[in-house]
């Protein structure tokens, strides 16, 4: 069978994966940052970095003296991306937080899930020049979905999906690039062949979310969760959705045991098995081993998935999460498991 072609120069993406891990915080003991890339592996190195978008967190970590040197040319890059992100994600949190406090000014309960939570809350878990943000997402009940489009028009926002669509896209565009803003009324997701599950975004608020003077922020264990299901949805084809996960972790300590309840009740806990083992691979995120067993599958279904090739470290192929021991019919979930 041929190989995937992530996998054409295996110096490459051991050099990608163990530098973006160190760069991360994930050193382990008695190891030291690798060398400068080849010439040779410095093309792989760079479409590599650009598809997993890690770019900005390799330059953040040389600047940091995390990882050792780079080349000239892949600095510049690195560089190039930092700035380019730090730019885009100011421009973007400006409208973001305005979105925030118009949407509490007109009364539309929302809570911002995703990047838009990451960057937002009093306690953000990712910093704005390492997290490319094409899309930002808010939680809106169905019934108020008009007037918070309404309240966002303000801003420059204006709708360009249906009524009917879900979710709702707000899009304004910010110098040469877009923002679109996700309004997200409810997920459903399978729980097996004949089974599915559903979560609507009053019951997201009401029961997952903690709610101070400024709005609705979500809680660990629940925006955990949906950040697995949504790393899995998309095949784990991006390294930087597995930073994310590595960031909540890191930065937000979540309580593992209600995790796990809480994926047990969902439906979830095969989506959050494989996306938890694959983010502790490549970034070393304190997961405890006891969490992770109590989340796998059956060894039955654990021995017909898809093999990687030695040390993998998480760059995992775009068909890795995809088949029906996922229990989600023919590929990856509908949608993102927050059952109560």
């Amino acid at each position: 069978m041929a190989a995937h072609p992530m996998w054409r120069d295996e110096s490459a993406r051991r050099w990608v994966a163990q530098t973006t891990r160190i760069a991360a915080g994930g050193l382990r003991p008695g190891e030291s940052p690798p060398g400068p890339v080849s010439e040779a592996a410095e093309e792989e190195v760079t479409r590599l970095l650009m598809r997993h978008r890690l770019a900005a967190l390799v330059y953040d970590g040389h600047e940091e003296g995390r990882i050792g040197a780079l080349s000239d040319s892949l600095a510049d890059l690195c560089r190039e991306v930092w700035c380019d992100t730090l730019r885009r994600n100011w421009a973007a949190l400006d409208v973001a937080e305005g979105a925030l406090v118009a949407l509490a000014e007109a009364g539309v309960p929302a809570a911002p899930v995703g990047v838009m939570a990451q960057l937002c809350s009093p306690d953000p878990s990712q910093a704005p020049a390492l997290r490319p943000a094409p899309r930002w997402r808010l939680v809106v009940e169905t019934g108020e979905r008009q007037r918070a489009a309404a309240a966002l028009r303000g801003l420059g926002l204006e709708r360009v999906t249906s009524d009917r669509a879900e979710p709702w896209v707000l899009q304004r565009r910010l110098g040469r690039h877009e923002l679109r803003l996700a309004l997200h009324a409810t997920w459903s997701w399978r729980r097996g062949w004949r089974r599915r599950g559903c979560c609507a975004a009053d019951h997201f608020l009401k029961w997952h979310c903690r709610h101070d003077g400024r709005g609705f922020w979500p809680r660990v264990e629940p925006h955990l969760l949906l950040q697995c299901g949504w790393a899995v949805q998309g095949g784990l084809r991006r390294g930087i959705w597995l930073f994310d996960l590595d960031r909540e972790i890191r930065c937000r300590k979540p309580e593992w045991t209600r995790f796990v309840a809480l994926a047990r009740r969902a439906g979830l806990t095969r989506q959050a098995w494989l996306a938890l083992d694959a983010t502790r691979s490549w970034f070393g995120s304190p997961i405890p081993p006891e969490i992770l067993d109590a989340l796998a599958p059956h060894p039955w279904v654990r021995r017909r998935l898809p093999v990687l090739p030695p040390g993998a470290d998480g760059l995992a192929g775009s068909g890795l999460a995809r088949g029906w021991w996922l229990g989600a019919g023919q590929g990856a979930p509908v949608g993102e498991g927050l059952a109560p």
